[in-house]
């Protein structure tokens, strides 16, 4: 049997076995709409998830472990993250964290889910400055581990 790598993270790398990848009913992908904004403008990214056979427990994007990371290309600095599932809320002197229960679900073959995020909403400082940027996600349940490819855009500034 063939053994691919996949790269998980930062000096995390796991073997699985070439059927074991194939066997995977749901195929994830991520895109940024639009690819080139102005400093300010809307810049919305989209999460899709889309079963290529019926799939049980499939992970979608309201798990508790959805985690954006948004990183500047062609700079040394540690990339920015975002955990839009997770909430902190105060009582008095107490911080408590929330998580919603859920984030599986039952999919179709063919059938699609998708959420969209307001990336100047989850990043509104990092998303002024000009430049290049590259933006993915990961889901991670006791037995899966999604991350996704990297999609890039870019921040221009105009003259208007």
């Amino acid at each position: 049997m063939r053994t691919r790598l996949l790269i998980l993270g930062a000096g995390l790398t796991l073997a699985c076995p070439r059927s074991a990848r194939a066997a995977d009913p749901v195929r994830y992908t991520i895109s940024v709409q639009p690819a080139e904004a102005a400093p300010g403008e809307s810049i919305n990214l989209v999460l899709r998830c889309r079963a290529t056979r019926p799939a049980k427990n499939a992970l979608n994007f309201e798990h508790r472990s959805l985690t954006i990371e948004l990183r500047c290309r062609g700079s040394a600095g540690e990339p920015r993250y975002a955990f839009p599932n997770r909430r902190v809320r105060s009582e008095g002197d107490l911080l408590m964290r929330e998580v919603p229960p859920g984030g599986f679900c039952e999919l179709r073959a063919a059938e699609e889910r998708q959420r969209k995020f307001a990336l100047t909403e989850l990043f509104p400082v990092q998303l002024l400055a000009p430049g290049e940027y590259e933006i993915s996600y990961s889901l991670a349940s006791e037995n899966r581990q999604i991350r996704s490819t990297v999609a890039r855009f870019r921040i221009v500034s105009r003259r208007d």
